[in-house]
């Protein structure tokens, strides 16, 4: 049985969320005037469409919940809007996206990475919400599409890369799409491929939006423990 005082507090953050999406969209539509959106967002943000928030906003409770999580013994954690930026990077919040190579759901993840890191996740004795253990002991590559299940997977997996890089977003993204073995043959710096270096460059715009835009301006000290996006190295 869960805790019911979480799902009250979470119906009122949902409500804090959809105000401030609204306040996004109207950014990103061009419902407000150039002067403050240049105020509010950097020229090398990345403001996301009025479609991809409605899309992303479905999974913020998720992401809220699988970002407040520790992973590993050592209690590895990541940013939710790293998980944010990292949805909209590698599928436009598209839960049924799928890469020409077998990469599936939200974050993009191979069957393969998914099975691996399940086993880490049963180690753990942790109530994750969204994912009960059944499912992790049955565990399929179909269940890369089912949104918790994937963001799940995403926020264990860059947890750990968040630790192992010293908090570096840059190490991250392209350990995420490159593979750390890659990032490790370059001497620990980011592998010269054309695709990871275009994702790192949408992770970092969506990042830098969620950051100084009004999306978390408006509600980021309601979604976790005061100053949690800035509680972690500065390069995330």
């Amino acid at each position: 049985m869960h805790d019911t005082s979480f799902l009250s507090n979470a119906c009122t953050k949902r409500r804090t969320v959809l105000s401030a999406l609204t306040a996004a969209v109207a950014l990103s539509a061009g419902l407000v005037s150039t002067a403050d959106a240049n105020a509010k967002v950097t020229d090398k943000s990345r403001a996301p469409s009025r479609s991809q928030l409605v899309r992303l906003n479905e999974y913020d409770p998720m992401i809220r919940h699988f970002a407040s999580l520790s992973y590993g013994a050592r209690g590895a954690r990541v940013p939710s809007n790293y998980v944010r930026a990292l949805v909209l990077g590698e599928s436009s919040a598209r839960k049924h996206a799928t890469s020409h190579k077998g990469a599936r759901g939200l974050t993009q993840i191979m069957p393969a990475t998914g099975q691996a890191a399940i086993e880490g996740l049963l180690e753990m004795h942790t109530d994750f919400l969204y994912v009960e253990r059944e499912a992790l002991e049955s565990f399929t590559a179909m269940d890369l599409y089912d949104p918790a299940m994937n963001l799940l997977i995403a926020s264990y997996l860059t947890a750990g890369y968040h630790r192992q890089y010293g908090g570096s977003s840059e190490l991250v993204t392209a350990a995420w799409n490159a593979g750390p073995q890659a990032v490790r043959r370059h001497g620990n710096t980011t592998p010269p491929y054309k695709e990871t270096h275009q994702l790192i460059d949408r992770v970092h715009g969506y990042m830098r939006f969620f950051e100084s835009g009004p999306f978390t301006a408006t509600v980021g000290h309601h979604w976790n423990s005061p100053g949690w996006n800035r509680a972690f190295d500065s390069n995330f």
